[in-house]
This record gives C-alpha cells, structure tokens and sequence, in this order.
C-alpha cells in the first residue's frame, strides 16, 4: 500500500514463526529480534524471495524491520511507487525453500483498488496492473 507521506509502497509480510525461524536460526524462540544481526538475517532471507521488478527493473526494497507477534513474524519493506504506463511484476517464493506446499497469498492496493495473486512452489513472476494516471 502507498504511504500517503512519500508515497512509497508499504511492504508488510506476515509469517508463522514456526516457519520462518528454523529456516534462519537453530530453533523456534531463539531470541533473533533482540539482536541486529538476528533482525538483518530476516530481511536479507525476504529480500532474497520476494521481487519486485518495475519495467523489466528490479527494485531495490528497503528493509524497515521485523518484529514478532504471537505467533507471526512480520517483515516490513517500503518500494518506490510505480509511475503511469509501469509494468509492475512480483515473484514471491518465501518458504518455498523449505516447503513444496507452500503457497503465498500477495495482495496490492493503490489508488483503493486491490489485485490478489497467489505463488506456488515453481510459479514464475505474475503482474499486476494498474491505470494509472499522472494524478494518481
């Protein structure tokens, strides 16, 4: 979703701890968010599976940070906003490394209006389109 102050896009993803941690770390609970290196080791691994590319360019996201949350873990990157006539394109294979079964559910809202993909284990990056006009 767009910040309405700088009109970036909000990244937010939300996963099961019992996951993502052991994909990272020894085990479950290993007390990762109390370090920096913890905290850089989970954007690095999400930065790494989740693309966004506008115009056949991949964007370099910026990790904001992560946080627990009961049983979720969630991520947080921003992204430039795509201009008129982009072509925005997302891949998303978080977990896919560690479950053939994994399938990730990506919805974008801009302008009020949400598009919805989903990535299984293989699948390819997908588009989603906007019309945008240069008021948007």
């Amino acid at each position: 979703m767009p910040s309405k102050v700088n009109q970036d896009i909000e990244i937010t993803h939300r996963l099961y701890a019992h996951d993502l941690e052991p994909r990272l770390f020894y085990k479950v609970m290993s007390g990762w968010e109390e370090t920096a290196k913890g905290i850089a080791k989970v954007g690095e691994y999400c930065a790494a599976k989740f693309t966004i590319t506008i115009n056949g360019k991949r964007l370099s996201l910026n990790y904001v940070g992560a946080e627990p949350d009961g049983e979720f873990i969630y991520v947080y990157f921003t992204a430039p906003r795509p201009k008129p006539g982009d072509t925005l394109m997302v891949e998303d294979t978080l977990l896919h490394d560690a479950f053939d079964d994994q399938v990730n559910l990506v919805n974008l809202t801009l302008n009020g209006q949400t598009q919805s993909q989903y990535f299984r284990f293989g699948d390819e990056a997908k588009p989603f389109n906007w019309s945008l006009t240069p008021s948007d």
